[in-house]
């Protein structure tokens, strides 16, 4: 990741340009400091990927007691409370997130995996129409679109867009787990397997690997 760099109006860098090298030394310790605290800040959606989303919920209050407006804080801490099955403390850090950074498409993608887990569909729609008007090319879109109409039961609508997601992301192991699931629930058990087996190769020690091994043990 590249350090930024405060920019002349000629624009060099005055890194480049400062004839003392204490002159710039504030400057570029500011900017170590935040990549690297940004950097600990993502180290909690690791952990919150992993299944050890208390850690995480400790760590990203430490943060948002010392930086209470740091949005993509309270956008993980929705994400770990929603892996503790905790949705509607979840809601109130994703409304914040959103609230802090609008302008934001992964907030508005929390937002709305919150929403699906709340089965609040409305919600859901509307926060993933609004990450599309931000950037219709994230994936994660098109995965969680496939994830609702699976909360919603809709297994052939879900079915149809986890495929597309798939095909353009064949090595992102929750497409795999959605679309199995999807296959599951229209009674398809080879395309089951076929993707459950996927996601286990690709994340196995996911917190759904044990659900998914069970899940093929009915099958078998």
């Amino acid at each position: 990741m590249q350090i930024p760099k405060e920019q002349e109006p000629n624009g060099h860098s005055d890194a480049l340009t400062s004839t003392s090298g204490e002159a710039m030394r504030p400057t570029f310790l500011a900017a170590l400091i935040t990549l690297f605290a940004s950097s600990d800040l993502e180290d909690n959606l690791n952990l919150i990927n992993r299944g050890r989303a208390d850690e995480a919920v400790a760590s990203l209050r430490k943060v948002l007691e010392d930086s209470p407006e740091n949005g993509r804080a309270h956008e993980l801490l929705a994400l770990a409370y929603l892996r503790q099955n905790k949705p509607e403390i979840a809601e109130k850090e994703a409304a914040q997130a959103v609230e802090l950074q609008s302008g934001c498409t992964s907030a508005r993608i929390t937002a709305a995996r919150v929403a699906i887990a709340l089965q609040n569909w409305t919600v859901a729609t509307r926060e993933l129409a609004k990450a599309t008007e931000l950037d219709a090319s994230n994936a994660e879109i098109l995965l969680y679109r496939g994830s609702m109409n699976l909360a919603r039961k809709d297994y052939k609508t879900a079915s149809a867009i986890l495929t597309s997601y798939v095909t353009a992301n064949p090595d992102e192991p929750y497409g795999h787990y959605y679309l199995g699931l999807s296959q599951y629930g229209m009674k398809r058990p080879d395309k089951t397997v076929e993707h459950f087996q996927r996601f286990l190769s690709l994340a196995p020690d996911a917190p759904e690997a044990a659900r998914v091994e069970s899940l093929l043990r009915s099958i078998r």
